[in-house]
């Protein structure tokens, strides 16, 4: 595959969510600074936020999945999310597009909050919402976690094209 990057990150999150542009912000400071340059062989890895509707739309635009080698969704469930005309679905055609991509993408949930969420997600996701920390806490445990799901990820896609 000729990709402008090895590995891109897509974080996914309502335009009302409480914790999702801190969280976002973190997430862009933490992957995609200098820091991880040197991993994805010279080259900023891509953080892409999916946070606004598209113009005549009530969801962001689709993901292009053949873009890099390696895509990873992270996505921010919480209240306005689950509530809102049309999300839903964006998100249940991510996690498809993901599946249907094989081990060169992945969906990763975070609950941010306690919501009636299909029960499959609630038993896979980073369970945010049952951390009792601050929020800077927070974010620093999910950078953690996301970085060794990720590094599963990539390590899984290695194994896979040896």
């Amino acid at each position: 595959m000729n990709s402008t990057a090895p590995f891109a990150l897509y974080i996914v999150h309502h335009p009302q969510s409480e914790h999702g542009p801190e969280i976002t912000s973190a997430m862009l400071d933490h992957f995609g600074s200098e820091r991880f340059r040197h991993a994805a062989g010279g080259i900023h890895l891509p953080v892409t936020f999916c946070n606004q509707p598209a113009p005549n739309s009530k969801t962001p635009l689709p993901i292009n999945w053949a873009e890099t080698d390696a895509t990873a969704v992270i996505i921010l469930v919480d209240r306005p999310m689950i509530k809102s005309d049309g999300w839903s679905e964006y998100v249940k055609t991510l996690e498809q597009q993901a599946e249907n991509t094989g081990f060169n993408a992945r969906t990763f949930f975070v609950t941010l909050s306690e919501e009636p969420i299909k029960p499959e997600i609630r038993t896979q996701a980073i369970r945010w919402d049952q951390w009792d920390k601050t929020l800077q806490d927070k974010i620093e445990r999910l950078t953690k976690e996301l970085t060794c799901n990720f590094y599963r990820m990539l390590q899984t896609i290695l194994n896979n094209q040896q």
